[in-house]
């Protein structure tokens, strides 16, 4: 859905986020099928790492058509639009089922703490139904490849993106929540950093795209850059917890990590050195 039509410091800034995003959940969505007798929330969070990876991957591939024909054939531009709002409409209902189900487990593990007393099926019902409104949207998407991904969806442009925020705001109050009621300084430290991150990402997408006009070119100057760049930020924070003190009991070998660092290497090469050479 991004594009960009020039190298300038603004798609360079895109082109290193959505690598380094496709990379991060990637690299999580490998971690925890290699984790042995996965449950339904493990699922859940494979799930979102996947819609994740899809909305950055998706995006880098857009920036790439963008840049190496301007204006990409009909079938490339269509698949580069599709993935990535197929990655951002199935993270939104995911982002809040996962929070739902780590805030309010049935067995207490892998360093979860409860919260009481809260509408949770509700609240994930609330947010998984507007996927009803996916089939029309991707039409809509990929009836009108002449103009803009936002201006595209409109007149639901605003709604969706009241949706997204809404649930990244949820999440972020279920995290100072659970930052308040954890005992360990370790989980205190990563729900109040998650908190701040999601808080930041739900007001920012909110000032971007309802308090001013929708972009002219892909999702924006450098407020989106930004916004992209703190999207990615959860996930490198969860791998973070996840090396440093296994957290959700999943453990991390360290050629992983070097195979992450390697393939980020070669992606920055193909994106800058070599089309730049």
């Amino acid at each position: 859905m991004d594009a960009a039509f020039e190298l300038t410091p603004v798609a360079a800034a895109k082109l290193i986020t959505y690598s380094f995003g496709a990379l991060i959940h990637l690299f999580l969505m490998v971690l925890i099928l290699g984790h042995r007798g996965l449950r339904r929330f493990e699922w859940l969070v494979f799930a979102l790492m996947a819609a994740l990876f899809m909305w950055n991957s998706g995006n880098l591939l857009a920036l790439n058509f963008a840049l190496a024909y301007g204006v990409a054939p009909a079938m490339y531009s269509g698949f580069a639009r599709l993935i990535p709002f197929l990655g951002a409409m199935l993270s939104v209902p995911l982002l809040v089922h996962v929070q739902c189900e780590y805030a309010f487990p049935l067995p207490q593990g892998g360093g979860r703490v409860r919260l009481v007393r809260f509408p949770k099926r509700l609240l994930i019902g609330l947010f998984y139904a507007p996927l009803i409104a996916a089939p029309w949207l991707v039409g809509r998407l990929l009836g009108r490849l002449q103009v803009e991904a936002l201006v595209s969806l409109q007149p639901f442009t605003r709604p969706l993106v009241v949706w997204v925020a809404l649930a990244l705001l949820l999440a972020a109050a279920l995290n100072l929540r659970l930052c308040q009621v954890a005992g360990d300084p370790r989980l205190v430290r990563f729900h109040g950093g998650l908190a701040a991150l999601l808080a930041l990402l739900g007001v920012g997408l909110a000032w971007t795209y309802l308090a001013h006009p929708l972009p002219s070119v892909g999702l924006g100057g450098y407020s989106a850059a930004l916004l992209m760049l703190v999207a990615v930020a959860p996930g490198g924070l969860v791998g973070y917890s996840i090396f440093r003190y296994n957290f959700l009991d999943l453990r991390v070998q360290r050629n992983l990590i070097y195979s992450l660092i390697a393939i980020f290497a070669l992606l920055i090469y193909l994106n800058f050195i070599r089309r730049l050479s």
